[in-house]
Formats: structure tokens, sequence, C-alpha cells
């Protein structure tokens, strides 16, 4: 049996307002946003649909007044002043019953039934999240990975030349998109579908604008394969935005063709030097880094766990918080509810960082640091030194527990 508790100080929540005040009016909004999407497409249907029954009701009426029935030619013509029953059943309005039953009928399906439908499933997302903190999110596989790597480069693939049909396709691409002075930017180029015996050279260079800053000779790696280097990115200058791009000048025969893809080159504000001892504390396996900086603030960390016996990837861990002269370790924290999830006591390889310090003064933009290691290994703990419970955020839990009601009323 697993004790179940709930992570908050009792302080904190001593002289709160009732939780009605606090977060019914956005819970509501949005409620309303889910009603108003869902709810879209049933009334164009719906509309649609009445539309065409309105329509069809028309012509039926049209063709009962232009080809009048034996029956109503005989009772219109023995009809007397004084006898009117007849054609009063036909010219006569409906009653206020028959346009009530008509008015239900064209009221949208299903309308109210959707609308709660819609918010239980939102209701039910939430509560799937809500399991673990959210600084101790499960990666539930390899494609959901690529949302929490956090610097990832932009590939190009496209044709050499766009204008014409030759079926030449040419790829260019960096192994990440940030990087600082001192490390050095690795390119790729790839061509396929060109014909053997044609003239190729390549040759790369960093621009700003479209000034050339650094070029470098393209090495060939295999067939229609080649690598570009730039080492000297200390030569480069300061930007605003400390934005480049990296150029292929792709020369077939006498044509010269160009490809770029962004970058960015900045300095480094920080960098995370080594990982202490990770050690468990109840419900939590803490991984301390030492971070080095003079650049003090409220920074980010993140970086993600994997498995190092099958290479799979686990949890994304961060982290906010102060570092300043006087303290300078960022600690991430897995939970144990996220671990069991993934069934694995480790060894863990801890990976793919990013460390952010927030914008601040004098210019109010982002900065970042990097990790002088590309993995971490952290050792395996079992399951049994944890302090077995699951986890809950009073807050989380009001607002799904709004949620749920809103579906339900």
């Amino acid at each position: 049996m697993k004790n179940q508790r709930t992570h908050h100080k009792n302080k904190k929540h001593a002289h709160r307002k009732p939780f009605s005040e606090r977060f019914r009016k956005p819970l509501w909004l949005l409620a309303a946003t889910v009603v108003i999407i869902s709810c879209g497409a049933l009334t164009f249907i719906s509309s649609s649909l009445t539309n065409t029954k309105v329509d069809s009701l028309k012509h039926s009426q049209s063709q009962h007044l232009t080809t009048p029935s034996p029956i109503s030619s005989t009772t219109n013509s023995n009809s007397k002043p004084g006898n009117q029953s007849a054609k009063n059943t036909l010219t006569s309005p409906p009653s206020k019953e028959e346009t009530d039953n008509k008015s239900a009928d064209h009221t949208p399906p299903f309308f109210e039934q959707e609308a709660k439908a819609r918010i239980a499933q939102v209701a039910e997302r939430f509560a799937a999240k809500s399991q673990y903190p959210s600084f101790s999110q499960p990666i539930e596989n390899r494609v959901a990975l690529n949302k929490y790597l956090p610097n990832r480069s932009f590939a190009i693939d496209r044709p050499l030349d766009p204008e014409k049909q030759s079926g030449v396709n040419v790829e260019l691409s960096t192994e990440k998109l940030r990087y600082f002075k001192g490390e050095t930017v690795n390119a790729v180029v790839k061509l396929t579908g060109l014909q053997k015996g044609a003239w190729l050279t390549v040759q790369g260079d960093i621009r700003h604008n479209k000034n050339i800053l650094l070029t470098s000779e393209a090495v060939e790696i295999g067939p229609q394969h080649f690598h570009i280097r730039f080492t000297d990115l200390d030569a480069l200058p300061q930007t605003a935005l400390n934005q480049f791009r990296v150029v292929a000048s792709i020369t077939v025969d006498s044509e010269t063709y160009e490809v770029g893809t962004p970058i960015t080159v900045q300095t480094s504000i920080a960098t995370i030097e080594s990982a202490g001892l990770s050690n468990v504390v109840e419900e939590f396996l803490n991984i301390p880094l030492h971070i080095s900086t003079d650049a003090f603030g409220y920074y980010e960390l993140g970086a993600n766990l994997y498995s190092a016996t099958s290479g799979d990837p686990l949890l994304h861990l961060s982290v906010q918080d102060f570092i300043d002269e006087n303290s300078s370790v960022l600690t991430l924290r897995a939970h144990i509810a996220a671990l069991q999830s993934k069934k694995d006591e480790g060894p863990y390889e801890l990976r793919d960082f990013l460390l952010r310090r927030m914008p601040a003064s004098p210019d109010f933009t982002e900065a970042f640091g990097y990790s002088t290691h590309t993995a971490f290994t952290i050792p395996k703990h079992s399951f049994a030194e944890y302090a077995d419970v699951g986890y809950t955020d009073i807050d989380t839990q009001e607002r799904l527990d709004l949620l749920r009601e809103i579906g339900q009323e």
C-alpha cells in the first residue's frame, strides 16, 4: 500500500482565499473556450442540415400549391360561404404546439453532451499529466523526446535548383543551433540525384545578413558528401541577437547554388562543471550540479535522464533557482512515481543540458551557458531506498476537481 501524501507547506495555504474565488473564473474561461471550439463544427453541421430540411420543405410546399389534389379541388367546389372548415385546414397558420415541435427538431443534436464530453477529455489529460511533478516528467518514447532536446538545429533538405525539376536534392545540417565562442561548428552537405561525371565543388561560409565573415573549404567524406568545419568563432562580431547563417556554395559544372541554415554564436555566461553525489531523500532522487559563473541571477537548468543500460530516455528534469556567490549548486530531482513508471532503478546517464539565465538588467535578454561534460553517470538506487508515496499537489488537484465538476454538471 502506498502512503499518499500532499506536497505543500501549511504556511503557504493557511490564509488562502477559497479556491472557487481564485481559480473558478479562469477555469470557466477555459471551459468556455473548449465548448466554443468543440461546438463550432456541430453548429455548422446542424445549420447545414437545417437549411437542407427547410429547402426540402419549401420545395414540397411549392409542389403542393401548384398541383392541387383532386380532394382539395372537390372540397373547394362544393364549399359554401358558411362552411370553410376544409379551406381553413389548408391555409390556417400552425398552432403554437406545432411551432414548438418544429423548433425542437432544429436544435443541434447532443450539443450539451458533446461540450461536457470535451471538458471531461481535457480533465483526464490533465489528470494523467498531474500524476508527476512538472519538474520530473516521464518521456513516453523517442518521438516524444524531441520536444525535450534543447538545442536542435534546423536541417535543410530541398531541391538544389527549386526552379528546375532536375531531381537533384541537397541537404545541409549542423549538429546544433546554439554555439559559444571557442567551440567548433561542423556542417555536413549531402547531394543526391547528381549525375556521375559532373564537375562539383563545395565551399562554406558564415554570414551575418549578406556579409561573409568566415570561410572554409569543404572536405569530401563520401560520394557527393562533404564536411565543412569552422573553428575561429572568436573572430565573429557581437550582434544584437547573435544570429548568423552557415551557407554552402555548391558549383555544379558552371552553375553555382547556395543553401543556408541558421545558427547563433554567443559568449557563455556559465558552465556546468561537475555533478555531485546523487542521493535519495524521501521520495526524490537528488542530483546536484555545480555551476561556475560570475553572472549571478535566476537560472533555469534542464536535462534528460536516460537508462545507462538500454539508452532509452526516461525522464525530463528541470529546476529554477537563484545562483549567487553563496549558492552555486542547482539540484535536479527525480520523483519515485516517475521513475517507477519507467521501471528502471538505474544506473542512469544525465544528458541534453540547458542552462539559461532569465532576462535581467541592464539589457533584459536571455543568456546561456553550457556543460563541460557531454553526460554524467548516476549510480543505481533501489526503489526500496525511496519513500514509496504518490505525488499530489493541492492546487493542481483542486483545478482537476473543478474541471471534472464542470464536465458533469
